[in-house]
């Protein structure tokens, strides 16, 4: 197994990780897919396809890849969920060792069920039932779910745990502690690798954050004018901003083409603004909409973009 004292940033990180599947023509691909994916993010990945020649030991394959994985992935189907429930073949034996006692002892915890092609009442085998899942099967997902797969994998949250804050009967008059219970930063986030947010821009200081961990990104804002907005770098996880005028969220190009030199970029409605972290990830949002006082319709002003992080660095 990988040696846990290993930080999650080290390069000698490797995890190891048990693919374990049920073999279907419609299904081969895509996991192929997904290792070869994995392999290049660093996940040492054990595959049969790759590691069991013709006359290979198949039981003594599976008892060692599973007992030695830091982390099981099990594809799950619903060839997969019944195999595993009826004992059948080498997808009813890989099920016997992972629910062995020395397995829930020692790797329980390590197993992490992908739904592919599961469509029925079970979207896992019996003795997975309660166990956390990804789901994979909306394909327009993928990159959202590969993401929170490979954080997990490498021992990271998608999602930290927030900073605890300052206790806000500690203040100096009721006044301000009502005002510090009353602001909720919540309101001004979204976790998401891509998605949509509004909000009224004047308030928290004109921020808002994207993201999470070394995918986070605030992005900070001031009024500009109707239709446009300006945008800075000025928070302290945003190394430097670009605008990719005239530009849809889709159509972002070559990165490093994009003029970073200035802190402030005044974004209209249809440019998008590139943002690069101090953890050197990129985020991309389009500027879908910019009102002021005078054209919101409840006279508070807000700003609506459509943003992606993108996965290479």
């Amino acid at each position: 197994m990988t040696d846990p004292l290993l930080p999650f940033n080290s390069p000698d990180l490797h995890p190891r990780v048990f693919i374990s599947y049920s073999a279907e023509a419609d299904l081969n691909d895509w996991i192929t897919a997904l290792c070869e994916r994995l392999m290049a993010n660093g996940v040492d990945v054990t595959y049969d396809l790759w590691d069991v020649a013709a006359g290979s030991d198949l039981p003594q394959f599976m008892e060692s890849g599973l007992t030695g994985a830091d982390r099981i992935v099990v594809i799950s189907s619903n060839e997969y969920v019944r195999k595993a429930n009826a004992g059948i073949r080498g997808t009813g034996y890989e099920k016997k060792i992972m629910s062995a006692p020395m397995m829930v002892n020692a790797v329980s915890d390590r197993i992490i069920p992908v739904i592919r092609h599961a469509t029925g009442d079970a979207l896992v085998p019996t003795f997975l039932s309660g166990v956390r899942y990804l789901d994979f099967r909306d394909d327009e997902m993928f990159d959202v779910r590969y993401s929170e797969l490979v954080h997990e994998l490498f021992g990271r949250r998608v999602a930290p745990r927030p900073p605890l804050g300052a206790n806000p009967f500690a203040e100096a008059s009721d006044t301000l502690t009502k005002i510090a219970i009353n602001h909720d930063p919540g309101l001004f986030r979204n976790e998401a690798l891509v998605g949509e947010v509004e909000y009224p821009y004047e308030n928290n200081n004109g921020r808002f954050v994207i993201g999470s961990g070394v995918q986070q990104f605030t992005v900070a804002t001031s009024t500009s004018g109707s239709g446009s907005i300006y945008v800075m770098n000025n928070s302290a996880d945003i190394r430097v901003i670009a605008v990719a005028p005239e530009t849809a969220l889709e159509d972002i190009g070559d990165i490093e083409a994009y003029d970073y030199s200035s802190r402030t970029r005044n974004a209209r409605v249809g440019d998008s603004v590139v943002l690069i972290n101090e953890a050197g990830r990129v985020a991309a949002l389009e500027i879908v909409r910019v009102t002021i006082r005078e054209t919101s319709t409840d006279r508070i002003p807000r700003l609506t973009f459509r943003y992606r992080i993108l996965d290479e660095k």
